[in-house]
């Protein structure tokens, strides 16, 4: 895992009307990754990322909460503080993990570029674990 500067999406929170005591990642699976876009509304923060290699990953923090289609395989997981979360190993060639923490909503997905599994189970965990 590598550090993931967040003064760019402090910076993008603090000039929105998104509640300020989010939690945002401090580690991302790929090196070198910077913010290619984000966008705020009163119920939702999404921040996509970019890497060197065109590595995509998307979170998003949001007050409503996040469903899923039952057609969809999900896996429950476990993630630091004993919070229980949502796997997707597969949709559409995404992989996505999810989870509530308080009053808030958080999902992270993963757009790969061959097959899902170029990013582990185990990777998408350890970054929701570094939202701080």
């Amino acid at each position: 895992m590598y550090d993931y500067n967040t003064s760019e999406v402090m910076k993008k929170i603090e000039r929105s009307n998104f509640p300020l005591d989010v939690k945002i990642p401090t580690k991302v699976p790929f090196e070198e990754m910077s913010m290619l876009e984000s966008g705020t509304t009163d119920h939702q923060l999404r921040v996509r990322l970019l890497d060197k290699d065109k590595n995509v990953i998307e979170y998003r923090i949001t007050n409503i909460p996040i469903t899923y289609s039952n057609e969809i395989k999900q896996r429950k997981v476990v993630i630091h503080n004993n919070i229980e979360a949502v796997f997707i190993p597969k949709d559409t060639m995404k992989r996505i993990l999810s989870w509530q923490d308080g009053d808030l909503y958080y999902e992270i997905t993963y757009f790969s570029k061959v097959t899902p599994s170029e990013l582990s189970k185990k990777q998408l965990v350890k970054m929701a674990e570094s939202f701080n």
